[in-house]
């Protein structure tokens, strides 16, 4: 198991033990003493923050010619994120009462390994094995759903999703060059919350859309080109605990995945299909409104 990976399982560990220290401190209920239930304000909480988070992603990218891989490009690097989330209430507007948005931005940098080859701007290739590339992928998203609690303590969230990615890539050495990918994203989906012990909030999203606006320039050679569209999709685990009223811990996880289309062809040189699969794992602190 990659080592990140393994962070973020401590981290998710971490905090289990952490909330056995807090609860040890505060002493049973005493028979007869009223049973207090579950808090909805939980969830609540966790939607009304402010987050900053830590932790590393990895991009795995691929590119296929004839439907053979062409190159391939892997690694893990350091990741932050910064969100911020409301989850309305109103009594006076009821179209407001329960609306969820979410704003969060992200960036991923640091070195990866490409193995493949070449293209110059008149379509011939070159190996280019085992090379060190510079990366840094920018991430902006916002989302906007409607809250249907089923119970006090679970809530379900139909979502949509609307963001934009931009992807700095920078091979390194002898024949290396400067690509600049980017593109829109819209998604569909659904975030599922369950607070199923005091302080906790666990949640899990899944969404699925399409890219859109693909494109990719090479400032070396002066060329762009654009890239079709593909389906992307995107899974998320979260746990969370309220160590203070103020104060969460946070552990996540996600995947994400999609790819281009091939480009149109300028003076024989263009940019094949390609697939990008994404993980990331963070720890944070949440400061809740």
């Amino acid at each position: 198991m990659n080592r990140f990976l393994t962070a973020a399982l401590m981290g998710l560990f971490g905090i289990a033990v952490f909330t056995s220290f807090a609860e040890a401190a505060n002493p049973p209920a005493r028979m007869g003493d009223p049973v207090k239930p579950l808090d909805v304000n939980y969830i609540r909480k966790a939607d009304n923050a402010i987050e900053l988070d830590v932790g590393a992603g990895r991009n795995r990218y691929g590119e296929t010619v004839n439907n053979a891989t062409f190159d391939t490009e892997d690694g893990w690097m350091p990741s932050f994120a910064v969100s911020g989330t409301a989850l309305l209430t109103s009594k006076k507007y009821s179209f407001l009462n329960d609306l969820y948005l979410n704003l969060d931005g992200g960036v991923t940098s640091g070195n990866s390994t490409y193995d493949g080859g070449l293209q110059f701007s008149n379509g011939t290739t070159i190996p280019y094995n085992n090379q060190t590339t510079h990366t840094s992928i920018y991430t902006l998203s916002g989302q906007i759903g409607h809250a249907f609690f089923v119970t006090d303590n679970f809530v379900v969230i139909p979502l949509l999703d609307l963001g934009f990615r931009y992807w700095d890539r920078n091979f390194k050495g002898t024949g290396g060059y400067q690509e600049n990918y980017r593109h829109g994203q819209i998604l569909g989906g659904a975030l599922l919350q369950f607070s199923p012990f005091q302080k906790w909030v666990f949640s899990l999203t899944g969404e699925v859309g399409s890219t859109f606006g693909g494109g990719l320039n090479l400032p070396d050679y002066g060329l762009n080109f654009d890239l079709g569209s593909t389906t992307i999709w995107k899974a998320k685990a979260k746990a969370g605990y309220f160590f203070t009223d103020k104060l969460e811990a946070t552990a996540t996880v996600q995947f994400d995945g999609f790819g281009y289309g091939q480009s149109q062809k300028i003076n024989g040189a263009y940019e094949p299909d390609s697939y990008t699969h994404e993980i990331t794992t963070l720890i944070g602190v949440g400061y809740h409104l």
